[in-house]
């Protein structure tokens, strides 16, 4: 819904902080377009090394907040901006999110063929 939001009203609230600056406004709403994709990824990511820290499980959330903030964000700007110039920079952040979350369904599945749960967990 926020992103919804952002997307629909973005242009006058941009407009409320740059003014008439038109090549400021034009840029701004390019890196909106790329902001407003992360918010269900991210919070998904956030939510599950939340969880895996609350199950007892330090690996798996130290892996995904790791990978999540700075690995795969170190990795992004030193490889997309090189392919896509500006919009590489602006795409860091929501290919971070993706490949976290694509991590973060490998670490659910590789648990669940275990058989781990927060109720078998071990002590």
């Amino acid at each position: 819904m926020a992103s919804v939001g952002l997307l629909t009203f973005a242009e006058p609230v941009t407009k409320l902080f740059v003014g008439t600056r038109t090549d400021l406004l034009e840029l701004s709403m390019r890196a909106n377009g790329f902001a407003t994709i992360i918010y269900i990824p991210a919070g998904i990511n956030i939510l599950m090394s939340g969880y895996y820290t609350a199950i007892d499980k330090p690996i798996e959330s130290a892996t995904i907040a790791t990978l999540r903030s700075f690995v795969f964000i170190v990795c992004g700007l030193m490889f997309l901006p090189t392919i896509w110039g500006l919009d590489g920079v602006w795409a860091t952040i929501p290919v971070s999110e993706l490949l976290t979350l694509i991590v973060c369904l490998v670490i659910v599945l590789r648990n669940k063929n275990k058989g781990h749960t927060a109720s078998q967990r071990k002590k």
